[in-house]
Parts: structure tokens; C-alpha cells; sequence
């Protein structure tokens, strides 16, 4: 006669149930036996076999206390007509790259910008932002205007700096540096309009950080009178 296997006195060791690994046995404690197990977070601790088995437990306890924190942070940042900057820069991304009613759903999601598995939650991408150096009144800024939303292509700027990053800011060549229109505009001090005009009347090289010639204004070489000699080389 063949002895029959008890398989719920199977040895545990080795086996994962949620976060946790089973590494021994720990103590038995009258009828209740006990495994030592270590969590996903670096916590050791002995745990009830047949919670193990029920699913019962499935973390030393950080996963209970990170849900608390994520349903207090959420709360704290998503109150009803209180949602924080935070949040709403979070949401934005989402929308851009999901939404295709979104108004800048073309620029973003159309040309396959997206974002990371680890930012679709709220507490990572919030504990990504204060570890670098968020504050109020910075943007968030993609490196790579080619990549999407992620930690390792993503930094904050203040506005300034990010407009000098969008798309579409045009990139001007003179003497082998290259730079947007909005930067040759600071360097020089001259008006940006200005240079807009000068790039699409077909003005190039340096000549496009000369001031205007004689009693040009600046309105009158913008309306088209005293139109400026064109550098033809």
C-alpha cells in the first residue's frame, strides 16, 4: 500500500508568496509552525505557515504601510479643488501622451512619447521629484526631446530654461555654434522678432546679430519698410 503525501506538510523553504521568500524554518509555537522569511525590502521575520499558504501575508509589513501612505499622500494631493502643482504635472504627462483629446496630444503621444511603468503611480514619480530637488515653480523637462517620461530622462527647470528647450524653438548656425533663436536673442540684445524676421527674409552667418542699419527701428524692419540688404553668399 503506497504511503499518501501530505502536501500541506510540504517543506516551504525556498518558495515566495508575495514579497516574501521563505529562507527556513523558524519556531513552532504549540500547534503553529512558523517560517523564517525575508521581505522584497530587506526585513527578516517569522511568519505564520498557514497565512503563508492562505495568502494571507505576503509582506513583513511594508506593503501594508506603503498603502497607507499612498492613500494619504493621494488624499493629501487630490482633494477635492486643492489638487497640488505636483499632481497636476503628473496628470499632464499622462494626458499628453494617452489623451488624444488633449491639445498636445500631437506632439506627444502622437510621436510616441510616453511614460515609464514605474511614474503610472502617483508615489513614485513624488518620490522621484522630491529626492530631486522639486520645489514650486519648476517645470519638468524631458533631456531627450525623442524619449519619454522617465527618472533617467527627466530633470526640473525653471520656465525660462524650459522654453529655451521646447521643440519647436527654431536652432540658429553662426560660426559653428548652435544655439535657438531665444538664446542668440539674449547673447546679442537683439529683439527676438527681430531675428525671427531676419531668419525668414533669408539673413544667415553673422549678419544676423547686426544691428539695425542707420534709423531703422525695430517696428519699420518688422512691418517690411526699410527692408534690410539680404546677405546673398
Amino acid at each position: 500500500m503506497k504511503t499518501r503525501v501530505d502536501n500541506s506538510k510540504a517543506n516551504l523553504i525556498g518558495q515566495r508568496f508575495g514579497r516574501l521568500t521563505v529562507i527556513s524554518e523558524g519556531k513552532t509555537r504549540g500547534y503553529y509552525k512558523y517560517y523564517l522569511c525575508k521581505c522584497d525590502c530587506g526585513n527578516e521575520k517569522e511568519i505564520y505557515e498557514a497565512n503563508l499558504r492562505r495568502g494571507l501575508t505576503k509582506s513583513c509589513g511594508c506593503l501594508q504601510k506603503e498603502r497607507a501612505r499612498k492613500a494619504n499622500l493621494i488624499h493629501g494631493h487630490t482633494a477635492k479643488g486643492k489638487k497640488t502643482k505636483l499632481y497636476r504635472v503628473w496628470c499632464g504627462m499622462h494626458n499628453r501622451c494617452k489623451c488624444k483629446t488633449n491639445s498636445s496630444y500631437e506632439l506627444y503621444g502622437a510621436r510616441g512619447i510616453t511614460v515609464c511603468d514605474e511614474w503610472k503611480e502617483f508615489l513614485p514619480f513624488y518620490d522621484w521629484a522630491i529626492a530631486n530637488r522639486y520645489r514650486e515653480g519648476l517645470e519638468i523637462d524631458r533631456i531627450d526631446g525623442n524619449k519619454g517620461y522617465g527618472p533617467d530622462n527627466c530633470r526640473w527647470v525653471t520656465p525660462r530654461e524650459n522654453g529655451l528647450n521646447k521643440r519647436n524653438n527654431r536652432l540658429i548656425t553662426i560660426n559653428g555654434e548652435t544655439r535657438t533663436l531665444s538664446e542668440w536673442a539674449e547673447i546679442s540684445g537683439i529683439n527676438y522678432n527681430l531675428l525671427w524676421y531676419r531668419v525668414h527674409a533669408g539673413w544667415t552667418g553673422t549678419d544676423m546679430l547686426k544691428p539695425p542699419r542707420n534709423k531703422q527701428t525695430k517696428d519699420t524692419i518688422l512691418s517690411g519698410r526699410g527692408r534690410p540688404h539680404l546677405n546673398r553668399h
